[in-house]
């Protein structure tokens, strides 16, 4: 297979394959990594030469290599994409799960089941506005871990 990429696009291909391989390994420590994931990302990154990409050279000792190590790609760091993911998908998931929370103790079981896919959909959806609401209104400043009563 041959594809031909404008130094542009071969650009942000190392930045999509370093974020890849990233959401891939980035959390997994010696042996856990997903063997095959890193190599490609390497392969790709090797090619920068070609492209007229020398400041990232794979040397060790080399400034450049520690920035693409560190997910630097030509003045953007591209773990701000990754930090931006992390902060959207962290409320997306606090929001759906206090609503699906809130919603089984809303409504019981028995009336959920009743409920058409619409009815369900649009009584789901106002709680989860009411906590992007609460969310935009006061962050986590307002969740609290309630014990039980002993």
């Amino acid at each position: 297979m041959n594809i031909e990429f404008s130094t542009e696009e071969y650009e942000k291909l190392m930045a999509l394959v370093y974020l890849g391989e990233w959401m891939v390994n980035g959390y997994k420590v010696g042996d856990e990594h997903e063997y095959g994931y890193r190599e490609i990302k390497e392969k790709v990154l090797s090619q920068a030469e070609k492209f007229g990409i020398t400041k990232f050279k794979e040397n060790k000792g080399n400034d450049a290599y520690t920035k693409v190590e560190n997910g630097m790609f030509f003045g953007t760091n591209v773990m701000d994409y990754v930090d931006d993911y992390k902060e959207e998908s962290f409320w997306e998931q606090l929001r759906i799960s206090l609503a699906a929370r809130d919603f089984v103790e809303k409504y019981n079981e028995k009336a959920i089941e009743q409920m058409s896919k619409d009815e369900y959909l649009e009584k789901l959806d106002v709680l989860e506005e009411a906590c992007s609401e609460e969310f935009c209104e006061h962050g986590v400043d307002r969740l609290r871990i309630v014990p039980e009563p002993k």
